[in-house]
């Protein structure tokens, strides 16, 4: 089933490679940093400057052993949050 997503959500990122963040838009983020693999939704709030700043409303997170068992991480939502755009490994509008 997540190899399935991954693979759907790849393909839709290469679809839209053209495309770029603008603010106000909802967005799902997927991010490495290390052995963490996370999906970051909410809307942008700021993208520049190799920054792409969210008003975050929910995280999935997993361990690259464990791809396979994704969960949702607690936290007081919505909050701001802005990754760098080097570990950003894809990107999904949102309706």
């Amino acid at each position: 089933m997540i190899k399935t997503l991954l693979l759907c959500l790849l393909a839709l990122i290469g679809l839209s490679a053209a495309a770029l963040p603008q603010v106000g838009d909802n967005v799902l983020v997927g991010t490495t940093h290390g052995n963490m693999i996370e999906y970051i939704s909410g809307n942008v709030t700021g993208f520049g400057d190799g920054l792409l700043c969210l008003n975050c409303t929910s995280v999935l997170s997993s361990t690259t052993d464990n791809l396979g068992s994704f969960r949702p991480e607690e936290g007081d939502y919505p909050y701001e949050i802005c990754i760098g755009t080097a570990q950003i490994f894809g990107m999904r509008w949102a309706d």
